[in-house]
């Protein structure tokens, strides 16, 4: 056993070597966002809402992942399991002052490094000798899909890590009469299913595995002896549903918290439920035999299966690893959206590539063999490998778009002439993406060369692949050889997170600069004045993979995108926030202040009461605070104007909150034509009449320049300070001075440049 244990883990050491080879840093699909949106709600604040990717909604209109739920708060329908693990490398990444993003890409590797370890051992569990458990799980690992989904964000990956557990401990409980092993299963099951809901169809496969002999044992055992073998039986099925229980529980309480139900998914909310056997012949004939998402055509080695399945057809194992990939095959082909949206080749049989290449062994072990199948599986398995190495090493493909667009608009059953078209073959997409040097790895940026990381890469495969060569000689420095590797490739994950490039922006591939002084300087003054309440307004459509990169989500966050005019939706949004925090911070980049095009914007100046602005290169951060309960105004007659009465101000309202802010509402109508531009300014002073805090700017937050008004006009101009003074009594005082050249406008009665609104005592 202790042999086994090395082999594996040296096993997984290549794997995860090889996939760091290939492993890109990059987002390709909304669905990763939404994944990664959760793990940083979790890492940042212990929740699970994603406001932040709320602009989403509209350019993606029905096809959206994410729906309003509890609270009216937006939620992905993406299933947590995956989020729940790269939330620890997240939280740590944001504290050690790594790119979270990157951090994230690394536990995709590590997770289906580990399902080809879990294949070996289910081989070897299954009978076979060493050499063929190797080869399947190699088959798996650099020959199916799971190569290039090791390097993406989507569930599918840990869902078949789950479903790989789930065979191998229902197999060992079985062959090795083990409870704890059919405790494991359940709880790959449990994983499988809380990382994408649909696994949990295979559930009673599992069951009836347990039982599926008693009825031939009853012909032939004693009535004690059958009653001891059917105790034997049920209690695995107990302890295998307990293996299960924590899983559910998780899956109902995260429905529970985003859609108010522990069966609610939200897929039915965004259109995205629809099962139907009128899909079953289009989804079984586009997963298995299409040219844009045949799994024979991406992963060839697969075609294997059902010949392995023949020959194994005496082993219940064999049976129990084709009822899971023909359950979730069947299940998937009666989903409408069975092409699964931009993917490489079929997304949802991933979760079944464990299965199909442990089907595949009967074969590989006569090729290793040296029967006369050799020559035809070698071949299927290098087509495959090298298919593999360059869906891995290239951007992933997006010349289906069109194809996708036909998918959705045909009638369901109908066979598109799209899904056989042989220029549509991946291989050929490949080739063609390697002419064009679209490479998608970490040690390639901008068509230059990481000599430093492309050379650790390679040391760490070359040190893997010893290893796993001396484990199998069973040579004793292996062991040591095994920790030693541990810690280079520890170390090569460090090196790709210090040197790996930037990330890139879904879905141009804009690039950002993660290093930004601008916006480093942004997040510094906002963890200097943002308290814990306080929540965001974020608009940054070109710096939005930065945001959720450098700032850890600590407090809420909604993304908007610029509306004109702004959506019922938005301001519903909006307005919720409003509700449920005091003080909301709009960030945005590359946007002008009072901008009649930015509907957000323009909503938060007619209901909130603006702070100072505060600029970090392009980008701006500004608070608005708002009342618990409505202002009443009241009338005051201040006259301003230097030749004559220009403006005056009619009314006026202020508060002093619990948190400290003062609000301040003024109603200014203007008399004459104002030819200046004059911005408002309002002081607190202390006894001494020294200004202890003040805010200046232009009426209504800019959307009321001065310089606009027309005689007769009233404005309404909202202002808050943040009086963080001692205790006393101040002053609140307003006024106007000219921009150009800071000279204020006098009273018309002579008696000063300012008026009086009263008296704050402060405790």
């Amino acid at each position: 056993m202790r042999e086994e244990n090395r082999v594996t883990l040296a096993l997984i050491l290549v794997l995860l070597a090889g996939y760091l080879l290939t492993s890109g840093f990059r987002f390709q699909a909304i669905d990763e966002l939404a994944v990664f949106g959760v793990a940083r709600s979790l890492a940042g604040r212990g929740a699970v809402g994603t406001g932040i990717l709320f602009w989403t909604r509209f350019p993606m209109g029905s096809g959206s992942i994410f729906s309003e739920g509890v609270g009216g708060a937006y939620y992905t329908v993406k299933d947590i399991g995956l989020s729940l693990l790269l939330a620890p490398f997240v939280w740590m990444a944001y504290r050690l002052g790594f790119s979270a993003v990157h951090a994230a890409f690394l536990v995709p590797p590590l997770i289906v490094a580990l399902t080809g370890g879990i294949v070996y051992r289910t081989g070897i569990a299954w009978g076979y000798g060493r050499r063929t458990a190797l080869a399947a799980a190699l088959a798996f690992g650099f020959g199916t899909m799971a190569w290039p989904y090791s390097k993406v964000l989507f569930t599918q990956s840990l869902a078949g890590l789950g479903l790989a557990v789930a065979l191998y401990g229902v197999t060992c409980a079985r062959a090795e009469e083990k409870r704890a092993m059919a405790f494991l299963g359940g709880v790959g099951l449990g994983l499988a299913g809380l990382s994408t809901v649909p696994a949990w169809v295979t559930g009673p496969l599992y069951l009836l595995y347990f039982v599926w002999d008693v009825p031939a044992l009853a012909r032939s055992s004693s009535g004690k002896a059958m009653g001891r073998e059917v105790g034997k039986r049920l209690a695995y099925i107990a302890v295998f549903i307990a293996g299960t229980l924590p899983f559910i529980a998780a899956q109902g309480l995260y429905n529970n918290a985003r859609f108010g139900s522990p069966l609610d998914t939200g897929y039915a909310r965004v259109g995205l439920s629809g099962f139907s056997p009128a899909f079953f012949l289009v989804g079984i004939l586009g997963q298995l035999l299409s040219t844009v998402r045949g799994v024979v055509w991406f992963a060839p080695i697969t075609v294997l299966a059902p010949v392995g399945l023949i020959q194994a057809r005496r082993q219940a194992q064999a049976w129990l690893a084709a009822g899971q990939a023909g359950i979730a095959l069947v299940v998937y082909s009666l989903y409408r959206a069975w092409a699964a949206g931009l993917s490489w080749g079929p997304r949802y049989l991933v979760i079944i590539m464990p299965a199909l290449a442990l089907l595949a062994a009967p074969l590989l072990d006569a090729a290793i063999r040296g029967t006369r199948c050799r020559v035809p599986v070698a071949m299927l398995l290098v087509i495959s490998m090298v298919t593999q190495l360059l869906a891995s090493l290239l951007a992933d493909p997006e010349a289906d778009m069109f194809f996708l667009r036909a998918v959705s608009a045909a009638p369901p059953g109908a066979f598109i002439p799209e899904m056989v078209d042989l220029r549509l073959l991946p291989q050929t997409l490949l080739l063609n993406f390697l002419g064009h040097s679209q490479w998608n790895v970490t040690w390639i940026h901008n068509g230059q060369v990481d000599g430093i990381l492309l050379a650790a890469h390679l040391l760490a495969i070359g040190l893997a692949a010893m290893w796993l060569v001396l484990a199998l000689r069973g040579r004793r420095p292996a062991i040591i050889g095994l920790i030693v590797q541990a810690g280079v490739t520890v170390g090569l994950a460090a090196l790709m997170l210090v040197r790996g490039p930037v990330p890139e922006a879904f879905p141009t591939s804009l690039a950002f600069d993660r290093r930004s002084p601008d916006m480093d300087a942004l997040l510094g003054t906002l963890a200097e004045r943002a308290v814990p309440g306080d929540g965001l307004v974020v608009q940054l459509p070109y710096h939005f993979l930065h945001w959720i990169d450098r700032y850890d989500g600590a407090l809420p966050e909604i993304g908007i995108d610029f509306q004109n005019p702004l959506a019922g939706e938005t301001a519903g949004q909006l307005a919720g926030l409003r509700r449920d925090h005091g003080r909301l911070w709009l960030v945005g980049c590359d946007t002008m202040p009072g901008d009649p095009a930015n509907g957000a914007e323009m909503w938060l100046a007619e209901n909130g009461y603006v702070g100072t602005e505060t600029w970090e290169g392009a980008f701006r951060l500004i608070p608005y605070t708002f009342s618990e309960f409505a202002l009443t105004l009241q009338p005051i007659d201040v006259l301003f104007g230097a030749g004559g009465a220009e403006i005056r101000l009619t009314d006026y309202a202020y508060e002093r909150t619990e948190e400290g802010w003062v609000n301040v509402w003024l109603r200014w109508e203007a008399l004459v034509p104002i030819s200046g531009d004059y911005k408002v300014f309002v002081h607190l002073r202390d006894s001494q009449g020294q200004v202890v805090a003040q805010h200046d700017g232009i009426p209504a937050s800019t959307y009321a320049p001065t310089r606009t008004w027309t005689p007769g006009q009233v404005v309404d101009d909202r202002h808050s300070i943040m009086a963080e003074v001692p205790p006393g009594q101040y002053n609140l005082v307003v006024g106007l001075y000219r921009i150009e050249d800071g000279e204020r406008l006098p009273r018309f009665d002579g008696v000063g440049t300012d008026a009086l609104l009263g008296n704050l005592i402060i405790p």
